[in-house]
């Protein structure tokens, strides 16, 4: 993959690149979305894995052995381009590739 790709992507541009061995997509959806309805070759991850809470404070990245553990069972590669999308509006995808863009996992160009 040599192309310069968006952060955005649409589903035209996305629908290009499906057959790319470099292109991870992850559903963000709910399981059962996930089970009726999901774009071809998307793994599945539950949201819940990948954020933390303590006390009244949700949405915390999660220690790193269990990112780790997460992002190990969907064979994430540091030269995979990673395309995330949800069904409840493109939230979940910024908490699963938006941290990253400042933090040490930065050669995963999410």
């Amino acid at each position: 993959m040599s192309e310069k790709l968006p952060l955005l992507m649409e589903p035209e541009q996305l629908q290009d690149h499906l057959d790319d061995p470099t292109f991870l997509v992850v559903d963000l959806s709910q399981s059962s979305v996930h089970a009726e309805l999901h774009i071809p070759g998307a793994v599945h991850i539950d949201y819940r894995s990948i954020v933390a809470g303590h006390g009244n404070t949700g949405g915390l990245l999660p220690d790193e052995e269990v990112l780790s553990q997460v992002l190990s069972n969907i064979g994430l590669k540091p030269e995979y381009h990673v395309v995330a999308y949800d069904d409840e509006g493109e939230a979940r995808p910024h908490a699963f590739c938006g941290p990253w863009r400042f933090l040490v996992l930065t050669a995963i160009p999410c």
